[in-house]
């Protein structure tokens, strides 16, 4: 049976009800909400905890721009696709079915109860809403993801009678034309591709510096969230409650940083595999074509500091993510934006990792300089 095989560390989209944060309490959209939010904060985000994996549901993308048009292309590119088909939620299952037309990798879970035949048979975690229920869903999640980590998803029947027909299509066509085809397609050019380069690498320090600072910001809260509490203790009286309200607005700012360390490792992501494939290229050629060097100019030398700039980064944030992922312990309040924001620097680490393949190979190809090359700009 055909698999979609996962990468190391998935990029994942929560589909689900998602509900009104904003509507009265006991109305449908607010109970909709709320209960979207326990298999989120319960389920969810703790099954994906143990793999390093970041979790993001609609209403977290911040990226400025069309929710529908980021909904879709996160469908379309996102690794992994945990859906939530609670109570058959309309949205959800046309979401679903669009995941299916893709043919990527997608986990449904869902409450007990009745789903809809044409997605009754397909291979469902159920779980119930209660302390011990949500507990047992967890664990069947945690063992799904770990199957599809090792072994990669099935696709199901939808998927491939939709793309074996879409590939049918002009089949005749493209046997008559495949020979020119292949005759016209050549590598890209050395020098287009290595200048196109240049230009990305500045963008994934960038993100670095960017995701450094923001840890930054998230310490300075802790500070200030810490000499918050030392004031109302001194106080007197009740000093819990206190506590629990300067937590809660913490919380509350903890969220938005959330949000963002999230959209920086989607910036993140997509970079790297960008450019992964135009840097490996240009070493593999370097590697093979050592005359080429000379034409290389400092890239060699760009990327050996990357790899430098990148592990003194994660060794010098280290502690603080560590910091960070404890808040979580605090109170529940606190449980979810600091394991959003600890899980987001863990993937960003994993992400990095051809970095340092890409640092490695280029001293290699420093070594190779010859006599003629080390004088060229």
């Amino acid at each position: 049976m055909e698999r979609d095989r996962l990468p190391e560390a998935p990029s994942c989209l929560v589909i689900g009800p998602i509900g009104d944060e904003h509507a009265p309490i006991d109305t449908e959209p607010r109970t909709r909400y709320e209960e979207a939010l326990q298999v989120l904060s319960k389920i969810i985000e703790p099954a994906c905890v143990r793999y390093g994996i970041t979790p993001v549901r609609a209403d977290r993308m911040h990226r400025p721009g069309e929710v529908p048009e980021q909904v879709l292309v996160a469908i379309r590119d996102y690794d992994l696709v945990i859906a939530d088909l609670s109570k058959a939620n309309p949205n959800v299952l046309y979401e679903l079915a669009l995941r299916h037309a893709v043919g990527k990798c997608v986990i449904p879970i869902s409450g007990w109860g009745s789903l809809p035949f044409d997605v009754g048979w397909i291979r469902t975690i159920p779980f119930v809403r209660s302390e011990i229920g949500y507990i047992d869903g967890r664990k069947r999640l945690e063992e799904a993801l770990g199957a599809a980590l090792k072994d990669g998803c099935d696709r199901v029947t939808a998927t491939r009678i939709l793309q074996e027909t879409a590939s049918s299509r002009g089949a005749t066509v493209e046997s008559d034309t495949a020979q020119n085809e292949a005759v016209i397609s050549d590598e890209p050019g050395f020098l287009d591709l290595l200048a196109e380069m240049e230009e990305a690498v500045p963008r994934v320090t960038g993100i670095l510096e960017e995701m450094t600072g923001l840890l930054g910001q998230v310490a300075a809260l802790a500070v200030k969230g810490t000499e918050d509490i030392k004031a109302s203790d001194a106080s007197g009286g009740q000093v819990a409650g206190r506590r629990l309200a300067i937590l809660g607005r913490f919380a509350s700012k903890l969220s938005k940083l959330a949000g963002q360390s999230e959209d920086l490792v989607g910036r993140y992501r997509d970079d790297i595999s960008k450019v992964d494939k135009g840097v490996s290229y240009l070493l593999d050629r370097l590697e093979l074509e050592p005359q080429l060097i000379s034409e290389a100019g400092q890239f060699p030398e760009t990327l050996v500091r990357l790899a430098d700039i990148t592990k003194e980064s994660l060794a010098a944030t280290d502690s603080l993510v560590q910091q960070t992922a404890q808040l979580a312990t605090i109170a529940a309040v606190m449980r979810t934006p600091a394991t959003r924001i600890a899980n987001s620097w863990r993937a960003l680490a994993t992400l990095s990792t051809p970095i340092f393949d890409w640092g490695s190979r280029a001293s290699k190809v420093q070594g190779n300089r010859g006599p003629t090359a080390i004088g060229s700009p």
